[in-house]
């Protein structure tokens, strides 16, 4: 099995944090939603520059990777098992898929994903979160982390690309002081 990091060896957030984060990253993507509203559909599926190179690309992404690490955690964590029947249904995780297209089915299913979020990092008692984590990645390998820095990576994973659709709608000319954590926590 393989190790992400080195567990144990370096402070863990406490779950009332990780819970601060997953409320950020909630009303951060509604402002996002919103943001993104008001663009055309050209604007959004513009190849602009980025890892995933369009808007719509790129927040598909971030969507995708959220409902895989829930599968995970809701798997490997008795706590929040009962979550996975409320998972959005995708039929094939390619990170490089495009399974909402559209706003009007992207934002419900994104808006859906943050309140789980949201519930499953306050159905996690404060004393799992050095508990090791073990899950399989799409490569067949085995990895074994502790769930806070799991979390952690899922909330920091998203602010990534959120940064890199934020750099896109400057190349768009749109306005977009969105993220700022300090005015949501």
């Amino acid at each position: 099995m393989e190790k992400s990091g080195t567990i144990g060896e370096r402070r863990t957030n406490t779950m009332d944090e990780l819970a601060e984060l997953a409320r950020y990253n909630s009303l951060t993507n509604v402002e996002l939603g919103q943001l993104l509203s008001n663009l055309t559909e050209e604007q959004l599926t513009r190849t602009i520059g980025g890892f995933y190179n369009s808007i719509t690309r790129t927040a598909n992404h971030i969507l995708l990777a959220d409902i895989v690490w829930l599968r995970r955690i809701t798997r490997g964590v008795s706590d929040v098992a009962a979550l996975e029947s409320e998972l959005p249904e995708v039929d094939k995780f390619d990170f490089d898929a495009v399974p909402w297209p559209h706003l009007d089915r992207y934002l419900p299913v994104r808006e859906t994903v943050d309140a789980l979020l949201e519930r499953l990092v306050a159905m996690i008692p404060d004393a799992k979160r050095t508990v090791p984590f073990s899950y399989v990645r799409a490569n067949g390998n085995q990895y074994e982390n502790l769930i806070a820095h799991v979390l952690l990576h899922v909330f920091n994973h998203q602010t990534h690309h959120r940064g890199q659709i934020a750099l896109m709608l400057d190349e768009l000319g749109v306005e977009n002081d969105y993220s700022n954590l300090i005015w949501k926590v």
